[in-house]
């Protein structure tokens, strides 16, 4: 499936390197601006681990239902 805004996408470097500043600063709580296709606040959800929360904040009803078909719970 294609996206037009694919751009909003994070590249795969930027999620690796945001999940690995999540783990170094032991946060336990992430806020997501800007969802997209939620892969961001999967990363962040991921690297979190047991325990840890991710805000994720979408101003986009359509990007929401898409991010949200990833999330459970």
């Amino acid at each position: 499936m294609s996206r037009g805004n694919s751009q909003m996408l994070a590249a795969p470097e930027v999620l690796a390197l945001n999940s690995l500043l999540i783990q170094v600063s032991g946060a336990k709580l992430v806020l997501d601006i800007g969802v997209f296709t939620g892969a961001s606040s999967l990363m962040a959800a991921l690297a979190l681990g047991e325990g840890g929360r991710v805000l994720a904040l979408e101003k986009s009803r359509t990007y929401g239902k898409i991010a949200s078909r990833w999330v459970e719970g």
